[in-house]
């Protein structure tokens, strides 16, 4: 269907830093919430690689039923006595 009329406008980026509040802050201020943004960001990103690396280290399951012995399970490779 036709409209004589155009698209409302986006916000620019000055309206947006108003209605945030962000317009009014100090340069300090902005630098800080930057900087917390950063870390927080950077912390989710180390948290997910730790994970990720911890996964590949899960032990193997071990049957509590077998006894070891000095070549390995139940006697193991060494020969000899049994």
């Amino acid at each position: 269907m036709y409209t004589p009329f155009p698209p409302p406008m986006p916000p620019s980026k000055l309206d947006l830093a108003l209605e945030s509040g962000e317009y009014f802050l100090s340069e300090e201020q902005k630098r800080e919430r930057a900087q917390a943004a950063k870390d927080a960001k950077q912390e989710a990103k180390a948290e997910e690689r730790k994970r990720q690396r911890e996964a590949a280290f899960v032990a193997p399951k071990v049957c509590m039923g077998q006894r070891v012995l000095r070549g390995g399970v139940l006697g193991g490779s060494r020969g000899g006595r049994g």
